[in-house]
């Protein structure tokens, strides 16, 4: 397999934050009771709403959701409305997450370089940086 030479535009961002199960408070104390197809569908927002304004956990729903989630009505809230409260879209796609989740785990297993490198087709080099990045992103946490 050739190897691709460059800045590594395969590599996740390993900024982007590990995908979070929902707390299980929201799930045993919520008005929602864990019932996502309510929450799922974008056309139609106003029985989830409706459903959250009497929910006990609501604000702890919203802050979760201004964190972790892109879809779905969260804490009375719909994506749109979330951007506009955090002040940006959502930055990183579930894709993007799980990746990102991915490669820190491999990092952090200390998997070889070469075989990284293999797998996301970049040089050697481009996961000796994006390891760098991953340790500078650890010791800062």
């Amino acid at each position: 397999m050739a190897v691709r030479r460059g800045r590594p535009l395969a590599m996740p961002d390993l900024r982007a934050p590990d995908i979070m199960p929902v707390p299980m408070e929201l799930l045993d104390r919520g008005a929602c009771g864990g019932r996502a197809s309510v929450f799922d569908d974008e056309s139609e927002t106003m029985p989830a709403k409706l459903l959250c304004a009497s929910c006990p956990v609501r604000a702890r729903c919203l802050d979760h959701a201004l964190e972790f989630e892109e879809f779905g009505v969260w804490g009375g809230t719909t994506p749109e409305e979330r951007d506009v409260m955090r002040g940006h879209p959502f930055r990183w796609t579930w894709e993007q997450r799980v990746e990102a989740q991915r490669l820190r785990t491999v990092f952090s297993r200390g998997v070889a370089e070469e075989i990284i490198a293999a797998e996301y087709a970049v040089s050697t080099r481009s996961v000796q940086r994006k390891k760098i990045e991953y340790l500078a992103l650890t010791a800062a946490a």
